[in-house]
């Protein structure tokens, strides 16, 4: 009896916004076929409101640039 392989897509089409000195979108980024390869989450603490650092590393099979 053969197993049969289960294959599982986890990228995604991501979209990158350029953003100018005033909000504007300059420039337009499609990133596709990408995952996260590496992601820190930094130190969480319950007490307190401060942010915490997120680190993620994205990798990619190509993008395109619109403008």
């Amino acid at each position: 009896k053969v197993n049969p392989i289960i294959v599982i897509d986890f990228t995604k089409d991501l979209t990158l916004d350029i953003l100018g000195p005033v909000g504007d979108v300059v420039s337009e980024w499609v990133i596709k076929g990408a995952y996260v390869k590496t992601a820190t989450f930094g130190e969480y603490d319950w007490s307190a409101d401060a942010a915490v650092n997120l680190d993620i590393t994205i990798a990619m099979d190509y993008c395109i640039l619109n403008f």
